[in-house]
């Protein structure tokens, strides 16, 4: 903003030559590209929360802030408007904008909230907000002062619908299908797009190409303003009278959108009846993106709805623009300061939890039918049919090293009667794969889990079995070979695509006794042969992590997705 206001002919020249819609096309189809629809899909799961989400980016905020914005230009006395009716006029087109599109998702990953329902309301808010906001936008007008209404009235929403149609659901669209189609052939070894976007360097560099974008839309607006005179028209006073709005605005939403699901109790009951712990935890991350994404509103969406409404409704859209761009950096500024305290009230409860349950006086112990469950890696089993030639994949969680010198020793437990334990007791061989949040989509774990070819009863489930761990591995992209740096090493088993680690396990026969009859399950004492991962280091992916997912049952049984 400073930038544009000091120096404003460059941004001025970028507006003119058409960059500002250039810059907006470049944010939806980067968000379309790195868009994973496994990671949203599973918010769907609590379709209450989802609902609430919607309504409220799209009609509660809209049609509660939007008129009160324009109301703020009706003159107050012998003061005149609180706001001058461009600046309103911007805020209200502001309330009706869907919500941020990377912002409240980050936001929600710091706050500890639940990252995809709030990755699900993104999609689905900037994907249907292209149809809604003509018609809040029309009805925030109409409820206005009477000079807004009257413009309002007359308003005819398919040059803002088509705006936003260009500018917003088509790159979005295009970048989806461009993943989606990418992914889609599985006959080549090369990477496809998802594996090649999901990479943490490329999608870092994707991010900061958003973020660039993102800066180069106010960048343009506040450069095109200042050059024409109208921001020193404006005066300071006056822009900084629409930032106040816009900021009062903002908590205005935030408050309704806080009390909202409480009222409702979305989420399950929460610390508002005396719940404590993991259940208030889940309460609270459900709440927080219902929050977060209900006040917070998206920039170039806003700029394009101007362009498109200011001719009819009488308001310079340069003007408008300043409110946004200041509403865009104050909601932002002020829900870093909103996550950051509930960070420091989450860390604050954790002590005082831990030093209560500490106190010898209130520790209580009772007998427990079976252990805790543990946080453990989760791994996946690559072994070869020695009769087909045919890969296999099975979620193993028991599996940890047990020796370094003179060889490297792990040890694996396999369920028997799977085909993953035939062919590892077969072929004496297998590869670990260590699995990553990409993973954790409920399908491939179901499928690798809780599908097994090997227990089914009839040749009818265990092709169905077959079939479902094929689609699953194909929708993450496996290839048809295995990876280049395990080839060379010997290994013939397929892989899949992006898994933090890869492991290749010998049993080790004729040095010790090799495999242990553990009941259900037979240990094997293995070696370790080639090693390989990615260059720059993945989180893997833990059990406790798949069960506060839901794809994970407290028994550690995987639950089935559709």
């Amino acid at each position: 903003m400073l930038i544009g206001a000091a120096l404003p002919a460059p941004g001025a020249a970028a507006g003119r030559a058409g960059l500002g819609k250039l810059s907006t096309i470049g944010i939806f189809v980067v968000s379309g590209l790195t868009l994973a629809p496994g990671d949203a899909l599973r918010a769907l799961r609590d379709a209450p929360a989802v609902v609430y989400g919607v309504v409220a980016v799209l009609f509660i905020t809209p049609l509660l802030c939007a008129p009160l914005a324009l109301a703020l230009a009706s003159p107050v006395g012998a003061l005149g408007p609180l706001v001058p009716p461009d600046l309103a006029a911007g805020l209200a087109v502001f309330c009706c904008a869907p919500t941020s599109l990377s912002t409240c998702v980050a936001l929600t990953a710091a706050a500890g909230g639940d990252t995809a329902l709030a990755l699900l309301l993104v999609v689905t808010t900037n994907s249907l907000g292209v149809l809604t906001m003509p018609w809040t936008a029309c009805r925030a007008f109409c409820a206005g002062p009477a000079n807004a209404a009257a413009a309002a009235a007359g308003l005819d929403p398919r040059p803002l619908l088509a705006a936003l149609a260009s500018t917003v659901l088509a790159p979005l669209a295009a970048g989806a299908f461009v993943r989606w189609a990418g992914s889609r052939d599985k006959t080549s070894s090369s990477p496809t797009v998802a594996s090649f976007v999901d990479a943490p360097r490329n999608k870092a560099r994707l991010r900061a190409l958003s973020t660039a974008f993102l800066a180069a839309v106010p960048w343009m607006q506040i450069s095109r303003v200042a050059e024409s005179g109208q921001l020193a028209a404006l005066g300071v006073d006056a822009v900084a009278r629409g930032a106040l709005a816009g900021a009062v605005l903002h908590l205005l939403s935030l408050g309704v959108h806080t009390a909202l699901p409480t009222l409702l109790g979305l989420g399950g009951p929460g610390r508002e009846r005396g719940v404590h712990g993991a259940t208030a935890a889940r309460a609270d991350a459900v709440r927080r993106p219902l929050a977060l994404c209900g006040a917070q509103k998206t920039l170039p969406v806003a700029i394009a709805a101007l362009d498109a409404l200011g001719a009819q409704l009488g308001f310079a859209p340069g003007v408008a623009a300043v409110a946004c761009v200041c509403a865009h950096f104050g909601q932002t500024a002020m829900d870093s300061v909103l996550v950051s305290w509930w960070q420091a009230r989450d860390a604050a409860r954790a002590v005082s939890g831990s030093a209560a349950t500490s106190s010898p006086a209130l520790l209580q112990v009772v007998a427990l039918e079976a252990p805790p469950p543990l946080d453990v890696p989760v791994w996946s089993l690559a072994t070869l049919d020695p009769d087909t030639g045919e890969s296999c994949h099975n979620v193993v969680t028991y599996a940890c090293p047990v020796g370094i010198r003179p060889d490297r020793l792990w040890v694996i437990s396999l369920f028997r009667s799977t085909q993953a334990h035939s062919n590892f007791s077969r072929r004496r061989r297998g590869v670990l794969q260590l699995l990553t949040a990409r993973h954790a989509d409920g399908g491939l774990i179901y499928a690798l889990g809780g599908v097994s070819v090997g227990r089914a009863e009839t040749e009818k489930e265990a092709k169905t079995a077959a079939e479902r761990k094929r689609g699953a591995l194909s929708d993450v992209g496996m290839a048809d070979a295995s990876l280049p740096a395990l080839t060379a090493a010997g290994v013939d088993e397929r892989t899949i695509p992006g898994c933090a680690a890869y492991i290749e396990l010998i049993a080790c026969d004729g040095l010790i006794n090799a495999s242990v009859d553990a009941g259900d399950h037979e240990v094997f004492v293995c070696r370790v042969g080639a090693v390989a991962g990615p260059p720059d280091s993945i989180e893997a992916l833990g059990s406790a992590e798949c069960r506060r997912r839901g794809i994970v049952n407290a028994r550690g049984q995987a639950v089935a997705f559709e």
